[in-house]
């Protein structure tokens, strides 16, 4: 099987992300702006009532919001995979009804929603199966290290002190599974009209490596976006906005206070949002149909 140049790829990718710019937000904008409004109008307020009634010592409060989050996870699901399936139209060069207003629900997009549940149940599966042994393994190595007759606290700090282990370890199994399972699905099913789980394992053997390296070039420059993000919410969250990585109640009132910024400059996040959504998604969706036609011993349709 041929083998997917990881420089060029990246580099065709963000170069057609960049020409197409126009073309991809006119696909990606009417269901982003959609799943904004239930974002910003539904899930924040339910986070947000959820978070007052823990700090009130409710605890049903996260067993009551199950429900809705769950219906929430599957609504905005499916407003994701819409522009997906518009993005790999456009870049496999296939008809994209009204393309600049995308909403368009047809056999390829049904196709992509059941992979795409397929997979990520595939990755709850692994995740699973990782963390459960690496957890064990860490409280039976934090236990020896605090010794015959540990303090709670001593204890904890101990189990902290392996989280970086436990971490490396499910992203690393899970970056596996994405790579081996579902890099090339959107592509495939639009492609070869099919869920495309079993072949996506086929097309990946001898790529995995070189995959693994195109996701990680081309997550560099979204990781860089996310830091001045970080920044700029450590300006305007003010001094506490760091506790949302600490241990509760701190961590809730802060994520909370988080929640009520978010809101507050609604208009400026949505915005935002709006206009790196086709980099966000982009560059990931054209490098998976460059790296399929290379596999496929055929070049991309470009509409540059």
């Amino acid at each position: 099987m041929a083998k997917i140049p990881v420089v060029a790829t990246v580099v065709a990718s963000y170069r057609y992300v960049f020409a197409n710019y126009l073309r991809l937000l006119g696909i990606t904008w009417a269901s982003t702006v959609i799943l904004f409004a239930v974002v910003i109008g539904l899930f924040f307020p339910l986070i947000m009532a959820m978070q007052q009634r823990l700090l009130s010592g409710d605890p049903t409060a996260a067993l009551g919001a199950i429900g809705p989050m769950f219906l929430y996870e599957i609504v905005a699901l499916m407003l994701v995979l819409v522009p997906i399936v518009g993005i790999t139209h456009q870049v496999l060069g296939r008809k994209v009804t009204w393309p600049f207003f995308y909403l368009a629900i047809g056999g390829d997009y049904w196709r992509l929603v059941l992979a795409s549940v397929i997979a990520g149940l595939i990755v709850l599966g692994v995740v699973f199966a990782v963390t459960i042994p690496v957890s064990i393994a860490v409280g039976i190595g934090a236990a020896a290290r605090a010794g015959p007759h540990p303090d709670p606290v001593a204890l904890a700090a101990q189990m902290r002190s392996f989280q970086p282990a436990i971490l490396i370890a499910v992203y690393s199994a899970m970056l596996v599974v994405i790579v081996r399972f579902g890099f090339f699905l959107p592509t495939i099913v639009v492609e070869e009209k099919r869920l495309g789980i079993g072949r996506n394992w086929t097309l990946t053997r001898g790529n995995s490596w070189r995959i693994a390296g195109v996701l990680v070039l081309i997550l560099i420059p979204l990781l860089v976006l996310g830091a001045i993000q970080f920044a700029a919410l450590a300006v305007f969250g003010g001094p506490n906005y760091l506790d949302v990585f600490g241990a509760p109640p701190a961590s809730l009132k802060a994520s909370g206070d988080l929640l009520r910024l978010y809101l507050h400059y609604w208009y400026v996040y949505a915005a935002a949002s709006l206009l790196l959504y086709p980099l966000f998604y982009g560059p990931i969706l054209v490098a998976s149909a460059h790296a399929y036609r290379a596999v496929a011993g055929e070049a991309p349709a470009a509409q540059d």
